[in-house]
């Protein structure tokens, strides 16, 4: 309803990182939130999972927020986000 894509859960099996696979869903979240006329897209990840903020900074998205006590685990998210036009 907001013209957003918000992607919740982007994971690559630990023999698999390092080998473009993270990017390539990335990438092909973005073009069908673009084919399907939303505006942003919107990446939730804990605090607690550097390489994951790494690698979302490392692609071009950019903070924009965060909830606190959003997990069960009462872990803060940081938000990372990134127009898809």
């Amino acid at each position: 309803g907001h013209g957003l894509v918000w992607v919740q859960d982007l994971v690559v099996d630990r023999d698999w990182r390092r080998r473009g696979v993270g990017s390539e869903l990335l990438r092909r979240a973005t073009e069908w939130a673009r084919r399907s006329g939303l505006e942003r897209l919107v990446v939730e990840v804990s605090t607690k999972n550097d390489p994951a903020i790494c690698f979302l900074r490392a692609q071009g998205l950019a903070f924009c927020g965060y909830h606190d006590q959003h997990w069960r685990t009462q872990d803060v998210a940081v938000l990372f986000a990134q127009s898809v036009r």
